[in-house]
């Protein structure tokens, strides 16, 4: 195990050479496509087929919400197939926020832009 700083990993995490394996963990999110990372082509974990494109590209090309959920199914039925990853355990974060904070939206990713102190 290699316990690395962020810019160190963001600098090494591209390189095949590099891992025996590599873990990983996201948030929940109400849009799919943003959850898990692995879904992009150059995300770590180097997973990149034809059935993938394929079943991406009817998911992102829909725009009918109706029509989008079903097709939803076979993105996840190929990640099973094809993709060699345990799942460790579930994300859970705790969010809190004091009575004078003004401007801060709760996320599952807290970022305080234009947010200030009452």
């Amino acid at each position: 195990m290699q316990i690395v700083d962020w810019a160190t990993l963001l600098q090494r995490r591209n390189d095949p050479e590099l891992w025996d394996i590599y873990i990983t963990h996201s948030g929940i999110f109400p849009e799919p496509m943003l959850s898990p990372p692995q879904l992009g082509d150059n995300a770590p974990g180097w997973w990149e087929t034809p059935e993938k494109k394929a079943v991406l590209t009817a998911f992102n090309q829909e725009m009918d919400l109706d029509k989008r959920g079903p097709l939803w199914g076979p993105v996840q039925a190929l990640v099973y197939e094809q993709v060699p990853f345990i799942e460790l355990g579930k994300f859970n974060s705790l969010s809190a926020r004091s009575a004078k904070l003004q401007g801060y939206t709760p996320s599952a990713w807290p970022a305080f832009w234009n947010v200030k102190l009452a």
